[in-house]
């Protein structure tokens, strides 16, 4: 498996039961990694309400990227996967993105167990990502758009101008094929 994206489940009961939607910007990165022929799965633990052990289970050994979708009410669930996949998978990259990444990348990079995490829209930077992955060089360097990650001290936070989609219809569809069925609980 080349590719793996989690939507995380922040557990608890509330404002989180009326807000499952499909992840699309998961399903759209995985259908631009599809298309340049890496293989994907996508896991959606807030739909199927996954416990963090079983989303650890459900990740496959041989993973080479790991991405969790990040807004800030699953803030301390990926904070939990993060750390628990770069243990269990130390040979994925472990990042995120999402709205929470976009708006606080030094926060993430500090305070989760990531690699890096991504600033904006994915579909560009997953793709140079697991380019630089397959050619065996840091999975973020200066061609990640919107790419955000730790200097080799840990001191600075390296932050790439976000290169933005022009044409969206250049975008394949969304891998659908990728979710589960969506229904209610």
């Amino acid at each position: 498996m080349d590719a793996v994206f989690i939507n995380p489940f922040p557990g608890g009961q509330g404002l989180n039961d009326a807000t499952v939607l499909q992840p699309l910007g998961l399903a759209s990165m995985a259908a631009v990694l599809e298309q340049e022929g890496y293989s994907c799965a996508i896991i959606d633990a807030n739909l199927l309400g996954l416990s963090d052990d079983e989303v650890l289970a459900s990740v496959p050994q041989d993973a080479k990227f790991i991405g969790l979708y990040l807004n800030s009410y699953t803030f301390d669930a990926v904070k939990r996967l993060s750390a628990a996949l770069r243990s269990a998978r130390s040979n994925a990259v472990v990042a995120s993105g999402g709205p929470f990444v976009t708006a606080e990348p030094e926060l993430v990079l500090r305070e989760t167990s990531v690699h890096g995490c991504v600033q904006g829209e994915g579909e560009h930077a997953i793709s140079r990502i697991m380019k630089n992955i397959t050619e065996k060089r840091p999975a973020f360097d200066k061609d990640v758009s919107g790419g955000c990650w730790l200097s080799p001290d840990n001191v600075v936070v390296i932050r790439n101008p976000i290169e933005r989609i022009q044409d969206l219809d250049a975008l394949p569809f969304p891998a659908f094929h990728l979710l589960p069925p969506f229904s209610l609980r």
